[in-house]
């Protein structure tokens, strides 16, 4: 409505169509400090019939509603009872005023007179005067995505045009700030900070403070609003959650939450167990839930986040279960020509378990004159134990293995069986005679055969036809196979 008087006004001024009524434009309302001041922007209209009149001397009164004369602006400034100063002419039709040194007892409702043409006008302005400022207002241009250019804007009313507020961030996040008074539609002026900055999830839920601060004769009078910011972005901080925290035993119920931080929250979810190059989907879920959990599951997880601003993976965690040692049936003994036994006991649990050794029930210490032990960690939770000793040290007796850790023991036994001396001494007394023996036989095998080609290629060479060269013969002696070759003189 106000804005449609004012444009009627300018309408009427400048383009000179005639206004035949009368009418003041002016705010309905103004707040103001006790001690600053307040401008109050006035125009109006008179029939047509009295603009001859519009000549000076001219003045403007300003009235309360009982019709008391505050402010005459023919009278002294010290005669009035309004410190006040009327800006405008009134034969322009501009009664625009203001007014200096307010008290709270200014505070009333004010009607405007012309003369000429001597008439009171009904409409009014409501001035306020208050010892604490109104709090400045806080926007947005739109709502604030992070990577794009926001802009915060903060407005307060400059009542008085000689001193009006310092508006003042409390942070400008790295940004810009523009200060500009903006004219009103009612006249009136207000002071805005418009604070540009790149928005970042950093700043989201931080609170922005604008404060308005009113100069007012020899101290400031300050008043602020604070605005929490909302920032649109893509999860962060994604992270796992394994509950219950600690150690894991085979067979409980454990839980792993997918935790980010995202404006709006995530909406999907994705888990997925990673094994080298291998990585395996395992839910759509939020939380990866195992009712009886089994060391199979031991391993590498991760997870996604997602909502509609984009997605982000967490690092992989280990989930471990605890359980109690397993050896190997690829455990063995072996022995070499030396006089060593090796033995190897392939262990696997979780923790990892150590290893201890033991012959005849008695515990094994590493590096002795008896042998030696070394360990080494593979991968899952297997060790590779590996025990050497000498022959020297063991009878027919039972090498143990035993693989520990907190949650049990598991143990496997070695039997090894190792020869007296004396028989061994035996042993090889016989292998020697009978190897003797067989050599001998085979000298006189060989003279024999030697006997028998001599003997029959005699009897060839007498019996032989002309051009013959040669000649093969395969002899099957007492089982054996000789090849006999000898060379005949042609003829």
């Amino acid at each position: 409505m106000i804005v449609t008087e004012n444009l009627l006004l300018i309408f009427c001024l400048f383009q000179g169509i005639i206004c035949n009524e009368f009418k003041a434009f002016m705010p309905q309302r103004i707040k103001a400090l006790r001690g600053s001041c307040v401008l109050i922007p006035c125009t109006f209209t008179i029939q047509e019939k009295y603009e001859e009149e519009m000549v000076e001397p001219a003045k403007g009164i300003w009235r309360t509603f009982n019709n008391t004369r505050v402010f005459d602006s023919s009278r002294n400034y010290n005669q009035n009872t309004l410190k006040a100063e009327l800006l405008g002419k009134v034969t322009n039709k501009n009664c625009t005023t203001i007014i200096y040194k307010l008290k709270s007892s200014d505070s009333k409702r004010y009607f405007f007179r012309a003369e000429p043409p001597k008439y009171n006008f009904q409409e009014n302005v409501m001035l306020e005067v208050i010892d604490s400022p109104d709090r400045p207002a806080i926007s947005l241009s739109s709502a604030v995505k992070e990577g794009a250019p926001t802009s915060l804007t903060c407005t307060a009313p400059a009542p008085c045009p000689g001193a009006p507020p310092v508006l003042v961030w409390s942070d400008t996040l790295n940004g810009s700030v523009e200060i500009e008074q903006v004219p009103q539609p009612d006249g009136t002026k207000t002071v805005s900070s418009v604070l540009t900055f790149i928005a970042s999830h950093l700043h989201h839920d931080k609170d922005i403070t604008c404060t308005a601060q009113y100069p007012v004769v020899s101290k400031t009078k300050s008043a602020y609003e604070v605005l929490t910011l909302r920032v649109l972005y893509s999860p962060k901080n994604t992270s796992v959650l394994i509950n219950p925290s600690g150690e894991i035993h085979e067979g409980s119920h454990v839980t792993l939450s997918c935790i980010s931080n995202a404006s709006p929250a995530a909406s999907s979810y994705t888990w997925f167990k990673v094994k080298g190059d291998h990585i395996t989907e395992k839910s759509a879920e939020q939380n990866l839930t195992f009712t009886d959990i089994n060391p199979s599951d031991s391993g590498l997880y991760c997870c996604e986040a997602r909502n509609e601003h984009g997605a982000e993976n967490s690092s992989t965690v280990p989930l471990n279960v605890a359980y109690m040692p397993q050896i190997s049936h690829e455990s063995s003994c072996s022995k070499d020509y030396a006089e060593s036994i090796t033995c190897v006991c392939l262990s696997h649990g979780s923790p990892s378990p150590i290893t201890e050794w033991r012959i005849a029930g008695n515990t094994l210490e590493n590096n002795t004159d008896r042998g030696s032990i070394s360990n080494s960690k593979l991968e899952d939770h297997t060790m590779r134990s590996t025990l050497i000793l000498l022959k020297q040290f063991i009878k027919e007796q039972t090498i143990q293995c035993l693989s520990k850790n907190h949650i049990g023991t598991a143990s496997f036994q070695f039997h090894v069986f190792h020869e007296q001396r004396q028989g061994a001494e035996e042993q090889i007394h016989f292998l020697s005679a009978l190897y003797g023996g067989f050599v001998c036989a085979a000298v006189s095998l060989l003279g024999f055969c030697f006997f028998k080609c001599v003997k029959k290629l005699m009897k060839l060479k007498s019996t032989a036809r002309p051009k013959r060269e040669g000649t093969v013969e395969l002899t099957e002696i007492n089982g054996l196979d000789l090849l006999c070759f000898a060379e005949l003189p042609s003829r």
